[in-house]
């Protein structure tokens, strides 16, 4: 597996691969399918429409496409990056094989660490990635998560008491694709979630630490 760009992505340079008889898979770093997403909220300067490029110079190679997504970038609300990435994974699932949502966690010396530490940011809840996964479990791709740094509060997390149960869900999630791991897990936290989900908007996050 190689990691690229969209616009490194040229059938002639992937069949130095493909040619020789390997296997080969492009991992792009896409974020977002969403352009404004992507350009105003990650400030990554390429389109949807060069990622779905890529796709077709590496298919014409013979090699296959990993898309990866960020979970809540800075500025949206949790409903937000919710639908964002339901969206995203299922435009991407028409171009890559596999699809990684990684949820953001925070950095030091980013703007991400000075909106957090600002009070103005909060990874996303553990509840949304399992929220995502459940619903784009139909689409024909894989469709893993690998939240790191879950259960701080810098990383991903819920309320303290079953990060570890809903973390283990989503990694046998990744390994089996069977939703039913998710229904093996709940907490009543799920009720705080489901009222910032409904309630947060973007002028007003994090609605609850």
């Amino acid at each position: 597996m190689v990691e690229s760009l969209p616009d490194f992505v040229e059938r002639e340079k992937i069949e130095d691969f493909t040619e020789q008889g390997l296997d080969t898979d492009v991992a792009v770093g896409l974020e977002t399918a969403t352009d404004r997403v992507r350009h105003d909220c990650v400030n990554k300067y390429f389109d949807f429409e060069d990622f779905v490029e890529a796709s077709e110079h590496a298919e014409a190679a013979g090699a296959g496409i990993k898309a990866y997504l960020l979970m809540k970038p800075p500025f949206l609300s949790e409903s937000e990056a919710i639908e964002d990435m339901k969206a995203s994974v299922r435009r991407c699932a028409e171009y890559a094989h596999t699809v990684s949502m990684n949820p953001t966690n925070v950095q030091r010396y980013t703007m991400v660490d000075q909106l957090y530490f600002r009070d103005g940011y909060r990874p996303p809840w553990l509840w949304s990635v399992a929220e995502v996964l459940e619903d784009t479990a139909d689409v024909d791709a894989i469709v893993v998560s690998d939240p790191v740094g879950h259960g701080s509060d810098r990383g991903p997390h819920n309320c303290g008491e079953c990060d570890d149960r809903v973390q283990k869900a989503i990694k046998d999630f990744d390994l089996r694709q069977d939703l039913s791991v998710f229904s093996e897990v709940s907490c009543e936290c799920e009720a705080t979630w489901e009222a910032v989900v409904e309630r947060e908007a973007s002028y007003n996050l994090p609605l609850a630490r």
